[in-house]
């Protein structure tokens, strides 16, 4: 008891630290306010403050004893010690700080792997100089000036301070563990929680995880599986997502019986940045009236998610409810085969196209459009040139082409050229960052007129502070009208449905406050349409194609593969059977996050149920019907195997009706000879031919290796050769050519594909393979994608 009392006697010295982290709380508050612009409410910002006090003090309680050990010898060193750590912490958390600041985004260790460092230099990558260099001094003088006067002046505080602050601190301590420790009241949203106490804590968790095995736990497939109908799936083993795929129509019932007698042209538009907000007032405005209306005259799906942050998975999701990949489908360096819209549509006759005005190495979207076959790619290298191309920067970088040109050369290209079904996907760019658009000032005056009748000024400034981002959206809103406009006219409106969803939402419209991050549209307009409806069943970017199939095969009798390997549903309702299941892939490509039956699971795996309009309430209780860790876990399990084996390549080849010409592989270990054979002396008939070159685990130590066909003639003579860099390292490599059918078309041509070394330094790999194929009545465009 002496030892204590000794202890406890340098608590009015001890006041001076937990006075400098109140202070460091007030002035990261202030800074988080004035550099905001707005965003945030008051009740949020003030509870954050209190829950700030709340965390640091009891964290502050604990803190005393080594501070109490040190003050035994000297209350000047234990001073200098533990306010040098305190400026130390709150110092080097600026850019954690400004992080959230630029992105609204919450740094997350978590999110990068577990690594504290790596996280922390990420966030560089997304601030500007000034935005924590000039925070970083203020704190640091602010910090050090504090510290420097407790210890020049010996500063102590009475005893009847000393008392108020133990109580304070004491008082703190049951309060915090009620909170759950900033998990389910401190973690509401970004606004509320501490940007330096989230990013420590989720690190400290992290590292603790992986040190016991905790994050390494994984449950069996069986439990993802146990989702669907008892039944659906066909092994737990080998192709974990591969199951049965019964046709079901939820769209049908909400079109006129007479309409649409032919297929229907299909014309996707995936807006950028086009976050559900968009289609309601912001802060009492609305910048997108049209597809406001649009969504008041179509089926609009009010709870809907993207199922990436960023547009990662956007395409894949969208088109097949695809896997995820290590970052998305199309990133995987050997993409698996595996059913589309586009390439489904495409042999039932559909003509496909994909139009953007920027680029479709992107995202690696090229690859991912040329192993679905798609008839036309059109990006910023194919637009004519009566349209003004967008430079930027110092360097008059070619940035592409704003939604105006996108849709009018989609228009004059494809509408107006109407041949065939066509099934035609637009992807917009102008509501991204940098927000490229023409005639600015007329904008700038539309922003104006429609701001003029804001008052708040908490409200004015928000909007001020986007001003850019607003801008650019009333210039898609007008160009999407325009197009609609224009599109009326044509004789094939009538027979053409409308699919109309965001990527990803805006970054720094709302608070990184769980689904705000996820929650886009989606609106299905046709003028074949019975009447419009509004539907809240939480749906996501994966249900669309199992949608519009179903709706499809039913109305059209179209051929479709009797399995599927979609993680998603149908649109309109999980009464058969299925639960609600969204993984969702954050922005640094990891899968923390989900929605599973009316609940939504965050990274920190705190449960929430969700209400209408995604408002999120903490849930007291796990279920205990299931571990949501668990569940999240079987499916990245999932994820993983099904990015490699999604399923047979029998199943592709036969309802495709593929004809294989040959599929080879072969092994090398330190190989050092110049050139090393694959395939050799192939015969290929008139025709088109694909080839799909695939290299497992390879280890080249130097650039200098390449994959290389080529296509010759009976007397030898060349007449199509290509060659394929693969990068220095041990990454999967893959390249899908197709032939071109002037050099086949005469017959007694031959293939051959081999490695060709050109350094002296020896190489490897696991496997080489090749499968060349060749599909009936398919048209040859001749180029390759890797």
């Amino acid at each position: 008891m002496k030892f204590i009392s000794r202890l406890l006697r340098f608590f009015p010295e001890f006041c001076g630290i937990v006075f400098l982290h109140y202070g460091y709380i007030v002035l990261y508050r202030t800074w988080g306010l004035l550099a905001m612009g707005g965003r945030g409410n008051a009740t949020d910002i003030l509870n954050g403050i209190v829950a700030d006090v709340i965390v640091i003090s009891a964290i502050l309680l604990f803190l005393y004893i080594p501070y109490g050990l040190i003050a035994l010898k000297s209350t000047r060193k234990a001073n200098i010690i533990m306010g040098l750590a305190s400026i130390f912490f709150y110092v080097l958390s600026a850019p954690v700080q400004a992080y959230f600041i630029s992105t609204s985004q919450l740094l997350n260790a978590a999110a990068h792997n577990c690594s504290v460092c790596n996280a922390y230099f990420a966030a560089f990558n997304e601030i500007t100089l000034p935005g924590w260099i000039l925070p970083m001094i203020v704190l640091s003088l602010a910090g050090s000036w504090f510290l420097w006067w407790l210890s020049k002046k010996r500063v102590v505080f009475p005893s009847a301070v000393g008392k108020v602050v133990l109580a304070v601190l004491l008082i703190s301590l049951p309060v915090a563990i009620e909170l759950r420790m900033n998990t389910a009241f401190l973690n509401k949203n970004g606004y509320r929680i501490s940007k330096p106490y989230h990013f420590a804590r989720t690190g400290i968790l992290c590292i603790t995880d992986k040190i016991t095995g905790k994050a390494s736990r994984l449950t069996g497939i069986e439990l993802f599986q146990s989702l669907r109908i008892e039944g659906s799936y066909m092994s737990p083993d080998a192709y974990p997502l591969l199951r049965k795929y019964k046709p079901e129509d939820c769209l049908g019932r909400y079109f006129k019986p007479e309409a649409l007698a032919e297929k229907p042209d299909i014309v996707m538009i995936i807006v950028e940045g086009l976050s559900d907000q968009f289609l309601h007032p912001v802060k009492g405005v609305s910048f997108m009236p049209f597809l406001q209306e649009l969504s008041r005259e179509g089926i609009y799906w009010d709870h809907f998610l993207s199922t990436s942050e960023r547009d990662q998975n956007t395409l894949p999701s969208i088109l097949g409810g695809l896997p995820y990949g290590d970052n998305g489908f199309t990133h995987m360096p050997i993409v698996p085969f595996h059913f589309s819209l586009l390439n489904i549509l495409k042999h039932n006759h559909y003509n496909t196209a994909y139009f953007t005005g920027q680029w479709t190495w992107f995202r690696s979207t090229d690859k991912f459009l040329s192993f679905n076959n798609t008839d036309v790619v059109a990006d910023a290298g194919e637009f004519p040139e009566e349209y003004d191309k967008i430079l930027f920067g110092e360097d008059d970088y070619f940035w592409g082409y704003n939604d105006r040109a996108l849709l009018d050369f989609y228009y004059k290209s494809r509408v107006q050229s109407h041949e065939q079904q066509r099934f035609d996907i637009i992807q917009t760019g102008s509501m991204k960052s940098p927000f490229f658009f023409d005639n600015k000032e007329h904008y700038n005056r539309e922003f104006e007129r429609l701001t003029s009748s804001v008052y708040n000024s908490e409200d004015r400034a928000f909007l001020e502070s986007k001003k850019e981002n607003l801008m650019s959206a009333i210039f898609t809103d007008d160009m999407l009208r325009q197009f609609f406009e224009k599109y009326a006219e044509n004789p094939g409106y009538n027979n053409t449905i409308f699919v109309i969803t965001g990527n990803y939402p805006m970054p720094g419209m709302t608070a990184n406050e769980a689904l705000n991050k996820y929650h886009v549209p989606l609106v299905l307009y046709s003028p074949a349409l019975i009447s419009s409806e509004r539907i809240h069943t939480i749906s996501s970017h994966n249900d669309i194609a199992s949608s519009l199939l179903g709706f499809m095969t039913e109305k059209y009798s179209l051929e479709t593969p009797h399995l599927t390997t979609s993680t998603g549903t149908v649109l309109c309702t999980v009464a058969n059977g299925d639960k609600t299941f969204i993984p969702l892939l954050d922005r640094n490509g990891n899968i923390r996050e989900m929605v599973y039956d009316n609940y939504y699971y965050d990274a920190e795996q705190q449960i929430y149920s969700i209400g209408e309009g995604f408002q999120l309430q903490p849930v007291a209780q796990r279920r205990k019907d299931i571990r949501p860790q668990d569940l999240l876990e079987a499916f990245i399990k999932v994820n993983a195997k099904s990015s490699v084996d999604l399923m047979p390549d029998s199943l592709f080849f036969t309802f495709f009706n593929y004809t294989i010409l040959a599929d080879t592989a072969t092994s090398g270990r330190r190989v050092r000879s110049e050139y090393r054979n694959i395939l050799e002396d192939l015969p290929i008939n008139p025709g088109i031919h694909y080839i799909d070159i695939s290299l497992y685990n390879p280890e080249v130590a130097m650039e200098e290796v390449f994959v290389v066909f080529e296509l010759y003639d009976e007397s030898d003579n060349l007449l199509e050769w290509q060659n394929f860099g693969i990068p220095e390292g041990n990454m999967d490599f893959s390249v899908r050519i197709e032939l071109d059918n002037q050099y086949t078309s005469h017959g007694n041509t031959y293939l051959k594909v081999f490695l060709w070394n050109q350094s002296p330094i020896a190489y490897s790999f696991e496997k080489a393979r090749v499968v060349v194929y060749t599909p009936a009545n398919s048209t040859p465009s001749g180029h390759a994608t890797n």
